[in-house]
């Protein structure tokens, strides 16, 4: 009996563990895709890379690339990648008054509660501090306001971590 009871957890086991790893999507791509085509996509949409810094050894092998786009000087994408995987993607906005960056708070929020059909985890929620995180397909969305000394909102793109 303790044989076929292993035998059918284990044949359960893997079939959980045979499905394909589903990734989060940033504006209409996956973030499934290789870093270095993310990279080409996002310098024929424009962008410009502004820093870019990579670790490169036999167990590390991680990066981190900042692009700029012309005509936009408050806005920028960090994207963090780990061999050619992303794990990684933030856009940043910097605004000249905190109601510039409220109101971008919330219509980012309410586009992502709508897109996704879901309603967010928001442990913070202040008038200049709030923080909505969104967990879905494979990653997970976090939309943070932090109107202190300069009010800037991001928006963090991040994939789970493969099982090891």
């Amino acid at each position: 009996m303790k044989k076929v009871l292993c035998a059918a957890i284990g044949i359960f086991m893997l079939c959980a563990c045979s499905g394909e790893r589903e990734y989060p999507n940033y504006r209409g791509m996956s973030m499934g895709m290789t870093y270095k085509a993310l990279y080409d996509t996002l310098l024929l949409q424009g962008y410009q890379v502004d820093t870019f810094h990579c670790s490169i050894d036999s167990a590390a092998d991680t990066g981190l690339l900042t692009l700029l786009r012309e005509g936009q000087p408050n806005f920028g994408l960090s994207v963090k990648f780990h061999r050619d995987t992303i794990d990684a993607i933030q856009e940043s906005y910097i605004a000249s008054y905190n109601d510039s960056t409220r109101h971008l708070w919330q219509s980012i929020r309410d586009s992502l509660e709508k897109t996704l059909d879901a309603w967010p985890n928001a442990p913070i929620l202040k008038e200049d501090h709030k923080l909505a995180e969104f967990k879905y397909n494979g990653g997970k969305i976090s939309v943070l306001l932090e109107n202190t000394y300069t009010p800037t909102l991001s928006v963090l793109y991040e994939t789970n971590a493969p099982e090891k």
